[in-house]
């Protein structure tokens, strides 16, 4: 229960939003977390194969250089192309000249994680006093500002085309317009739009953190090296680098 409520302190610091799913268990029918909601996400998986191929290649350059380099600002640039490609089948480009989005979710997260930390901060009313607060009000008017285009566009898109097509999800964002609650309610745009802010938020920060800290546990221990291209040859067999398939998703 502290797990949950911090996390909705930051989101709500954050993003000024209450996710559904937390009152009243609204959201128990939506299983786009599940592996079987994975499964229809697998060609964006297939195709990110180009977005780790940019980051390689700069690592690959500031490994012959022989010179310290921030690993962090490489991997978050990473995370914020794979989860806007996964998550919304937007191409972001972070890692081609930066993203206003991707810096803006970076401003967001530090104050927002100030708020929480700092108890004086964290009273809306002193908030909305200090220098932060238009920083915030900037900083999220240019996420929500894609957010709301990408899902007006695929609402769109979807009264274009046919139910039959429509059913099939190709994301997430897909998925939240299709769903609906146990009453056969959808989901209002508001929801949907904070459930994508959640995903973003909690998918760019901890995915680009943790490839950080990957990749300096990689160069401390080289012999672990030998260990993880052996588990990835084993996933592979045979078939390319870029491929996968639902039974190496499911074994992964």
């Amino acid at each position: 229960m502290q797990t949950d409520a911090c996390l909705l302190g930051v989101l709500d610091a954050v993003f000024d939003c209450e996710p559904p799913g937390y009152d009243e268990g609204r959201l128990e029918e939506l299983d786009y977390f599940s592996a079987a909601g994975w499964q229809d996400w697998l060609p964006h998986f297939r195709g990110m194969a180009w977005t780790t191929d940019i980051v390689l290649q700069k690592l690959s350059i500031k490994a012959d250089s022989a010179t310290p380099f921030d690993v962090s600002h490489l991997m978050f640039n990473l995370s914020g192309d794979i989860i806007y490609r996964v998550a919304l089948s937007h191409e972001l480009g972070c890692q081609e000249g930066g993203s206003p989005v991707l810096k803006s979710l970076n401003i967001l997260t530090e104050i927002g994680t100030s708020r929480i930390l700092n108890p004086i901060m964290a009273n809306d009313f002193i908030f909305r006093m200090t220098s932060q607060y238009n920083m915030w009000k900037e900083a999220l008017e240019v996420v929500n500002s894609l957010s709301e285009k990408l899902i007006r566009e695929r609402k769109r898109m979807h009264e274009e085309t046919s139910c039959e097509t429509a059913t099939k999800s190709r994301d997430l964002l897909d998925t939240l317009i299709l769903s609906t609650y146990s009453d056969d309610k959808r989901l209002s745009h508001r929801e949907i739009r904070d459930e994508v802010n959640t995903c973003i938020f909690g998918g760019v920060d901890t995915t680009g953190s943790a490839l950080t800290w990957f990749f300096m546990d990689m160069a401390k221990h080289p012999e672990h090296q030998t260990k993880v291209q052996e588990e990835i040859d084993d996933a592979l067999g045979d078939h390319p680098e870029d491929y996968i398939d639902r039974y190496t998703l499911m074994k992964s």
